[in-house]
């Protein structure tokens, strides 16, 4: 990673360590960071003054990591996991049912109602990979669910803010 960075070993481990656990795994003692993460990095390190020749390294490393990103065996992987993301969307609400035995609810408490929809905490739009992540799924009727949307809350810190000016008993998963 430091040879992608232009930088140290102190340099890269400081990087790796500040990364949010969404943007960075590890296996062993093989750290793994994701793309978009990295390619911050270089974007951000690239408008700084620095040496021409780092300036260089770096800008050889984010061509090298859009090459690899724009790969059309991943971009063919990516479309694959849409379409089964697309397939799979309509049977959630089922899928909660059967799972979870859902008779509530889970933002208002009411009873739920037939036309109970799937609300996802964190927008499809914004990280689709969590679309078929069940924490990531409230099942909820109607009404809570258009509010929810009308309120622009996107997030679950937003929903439990909501939820306490609405005086619903909603509690996040832990």
């Amino acid at each position: 990673m430091r040879h992608l960075l232009a930088t140290d070993n102190a340099g890269a481990n400081q990087f790796y360590n500040d990364l949010s656990n969404e943007d960075k795994t590890q296996n062993g003692t093989t750290r793994y960071v994701a793309t978009s993460a990295l390619n911050k990095e270089l974007s951000r390190r690239i408008q700084e003054p620095r040496d021409v020749y780092k300036l260089e390294r770096l800008k050889d490393a984010e061509l090298c990591v859009n090459t690899l990103r724009d790969d059309p065996k991943l971009e063919k992987l990516r479309a694959l996991a849409e379409s089964h993301i697309r397939k799979m969307q309509p049977k959630l609400k089922q899928q909660m049912l059967k799972a979870e035995s859902i008779t509530a609810c889970q933002v208002s408490g009411e009873p739920l109602q037939p036309d109970a929809e799937v609300h996802h905490i964190v927008r499809q739009a914004d990280q689709p990979d969590r679309s078929l992540d069940s924490t990531n799924h409230l099942l909820i009727n109607k009404p809570p669910h258009r509010e929810i949307h009308a309120a622009g809350t996107h997030s679950s810190e937003a929903l439990v803010a909501l939820a306490r000016e609405k005086n619903w008993p909603y509690k996040p998963r832990t």
